[in-house]
């Protein structure tokens, strides 16, 4: 796909994050611009644009996208713009007293994407996402990648999981109008075992570097663990309405979810090494999940 060639002063900068910003047009209020970072490649834009596009017309509340786009040095998205959208940790950050509201919403999309059975042939596999970003990995601990490389070829093996994951799961990446509420940051969507996305959202409520919750997701610590465990009580217990899957009364404690998260998070820092880099706290987690899954 040949990326449309913008110009940047064309629009204004509204805001940021790990893997890019947004900007908003100048003259016409009805589009966003996301750019990703500088290092990320066209192909990640290209996935994220045709991803989107088919989640959309799957039924899956999500923002059709408009079309790929590049300013000479970085590619990414123009998509319709949402007036008034607010992300739902950002909305429990200027109001605590919609936090179980939130916290059930996104439950609910949740249950809706871990019980629906994805179509092979229109998205990729998570483990083929990890096995390609492990290839490429320049972690210098060989006990780490050869831990990565042993949790992997057993999930190819045995894991049979096909639900359609987020890949990015978390309070971050629902916005609402007050209307709607749509899945945002597509760029990872696949199918696979929903631990992906849940051990995701655990290591964005209880896993963050230090200071980190409130500068990205606009919320503190405390209210990011009580949104959590709102949200457990409705993913895994059940919501009014939802589906038939959860299991009332049977909601699992942080410390028997951690064990169960530790190799999905243990693989999810591939993906940080390529969003972030190397830094000393993502060398810090890779020890401590290392640690965990021995």
């Amino acid at each position: 796909m040949e990326p449309k060639h913008i110009n940047l002063d064309d629009w204004v900068l509204s805001g940021g994050g790990a893997q890019g910003e947004s900007y908003f047009h100048k003259e016409d209020d009805g589009v966003l611009l996301k750019l990703l970072s500088p290092h990320l490649p066209l192909s990640l834009a290209e996935e994220e644009f045709f991803a989107a596009k088919d989640i959309y017309d799957a039924g899956f509340p999500c923002i059709k996208p408009l079309e790929v786009v590049t300013d000479g040095q970085r590619f990414g998205l123009i998509i319709p713009r949402i007036r008034n959208k607010v992300s739902f940790c950002t909305a429990v950050g200027k109001d605590p007293a919609c936090l179980d509201d939130m916290a059930k919403r996104l439950a609910k999309v949740g249950r809706l994407l871990h019980t629906t059975v994805a179509d092979k042939t229109k998205f990729k596999s998570v483990l083929s996402v990890y096995r390609d970003l492990w290839r490429v990995s320049k972690n210098p601990d060989k006990a780490y990648l050869a831990a990565c490389d042993r949790i992997l070829v057993d999930m190819e093996r045995n894991d049979v999981s096909c639900t359609y994951l987020h890949g990015d799961f978390h309070f971050g990446n629902l916005i609402t109008d007050g209307e709607r509420d749509y899945m945002i940051d597509l760029g990872t969507f696949a199918y696979g075992n929903p631990l992906f996305d849940l051990s995701m959202f655990y290591f964005s409520t209880h896993l963050m570097p230090p200071g980190t919750t409130e500068k990205v997701y606009h919320i503190t610590d405390s209210q990011a663990l009580e949104f959590w465990n709102a949200f457990k009580k409705y993913y895994y217990g059940g919501i009014p309405g939802g589906d038939a899957g959860a299991t009332p009364g049977r909601i699992p404690d942080d410390a028997t979810l951690e064990r169960q998260f530790g190799p999905y998070l243990l693989l999810r820092t591939l993906s940080f090494e390529r969003d972030m880099g190397l830094d000393s706290f993502q060398l810090d987690y890779c020890r401590r999940f290392l640690a965990l899954c021995r």
